[in-house]
């Protein structure tokens, strides 16, 4: 992947541009889509040597290219979403968020993010979390959370910042189950439980008091 320098601006995007967009002078952050299969995997490619607490299964690059056109079918049909930030030439950053389902509790939305170094500090992270919590919030999910590496300080300041709170602490492995690492979990309520509602038959209503 060439690398596009932060002070080259973006070419004009603007027709393109949707309430689930986000536009500033030098990036774009938008929805992705099946055709951005290629620059996903570059993308994650490029991460797997960047980035130290996000960890990649890029060994075989034609099933990272299958596992992305997988992914960006899933987020054309409505059951994940896959956004992106992006320089004029180059996706630059993303965030996958999912509804993740705990049995006979409830319901909440997950996301993964990551940036490639070269660009922190420009608010991507900030406009692609806005964007994952737009989805959730569409798909009357209350809360946000996630995992976030112990170490990794600069996402956790980012994360303080935009509200959320941590609510534990987990070991996990990493994508290839070599290392396993502490974690955050870290999250927030995004939506508001509508209390006017009457309550669905066998539905707990306290199910989500305990999470953070």
């Amino acid at each position: 992947m060439i690398d596009v320098p932060a002070s080259v601006a973006a070419t004009p995007l603007l027709a393109r541009q949707n309430v689930n967009t986000r536009t500033s002078p030098k990036f774009i952050a938008r929805p992705a889509s099946v055709h951005d299969a290629k620059a996903l995997a570059a993308l994650k490619t490029a991460l797997s040597v960047e980035t130290e607490h996000m960890v990649f299964d890029v060994a075989d690059p034609h099933a990272l290219l299958k596992r992305c056109n997988s992914e960006l079918q899933a987020s054309k049909l409505g059951e994940q979403g896959i956004f992106v930030v992006e320089t004029r030439k180059h996706i630059v950053g993303y965030i996958d968020v999912r509804r993740v389902t705990v049995e006979g509790a409830y319901e909440f939305a997950s996301f993964n993010l990551a940036i490639r170094p070269q660009y922190w500090g420009n608010g991507l992270g900030a406009q692609l979390i806005s964007l994952a919590e737009k989805w959730a919030k569409g798909r009357q999910l209350r809360f946000l959370m996630f995992l976030v590496a112990i170490r990794n300080h600069r996402a956790r300041a980012l994360y303080d910042r935009l509200g959320y709170s941590i609510c534990d602490i987990v070991r996990v492995d990493d994508n290839n189950a070599i290392a396993a690492d502490e974690a955050y979990i870290m999250g927030r309520m995004i939506l508001e439980a509508d209390c006017s509602a009457p309550p669905e038959s066998g539905a707990d209503h306290d199910v989500g008091s305990g999470l953070c």
